[in-house]
């Protein structure tokens, strides 16, 4: 958890023409609290791409694939700061 939680808040305006203007577009950074970590492990690692219907992942070559990860985390955004705000 050493690292900051980034998201792009983006609501658009669907009333016609002003679907170039949203409601809000912000890039933020979430304050967290009450962070936990749970039933992690390390090991070899697969990656597939599945087929899906207008999709073409399935169809590019995985070269190579490292350790594998996985973990349970859980927190609470207790706060946002606003790193740029480009609403209209």
């Amino acid at each position: 958890m050493g690292r900051p939680l980034i998201n792009l808040r983006h609501f658009p305006r669907l009333a016609a023409g002003q679907h170039d203007k949203p409601a809000v577009h912000e890039l933020v950074m979430a304050v967290l609290d009450n962070a936990a970590v749970a039933e992690a492990w390390a090991g070899t690692g697969d990656l597939t791409f599945l087929p899906a219907h207008g999709e073409e992942l399935a169809d590019l070559p995985i070269r190579r694939t490292g350790r594998g990860f996985h973990f349970d985390l859980a927190y609470t955004v207790t706060d946002l700061k606003t790193l740029a705000d480009h609403s209209n």
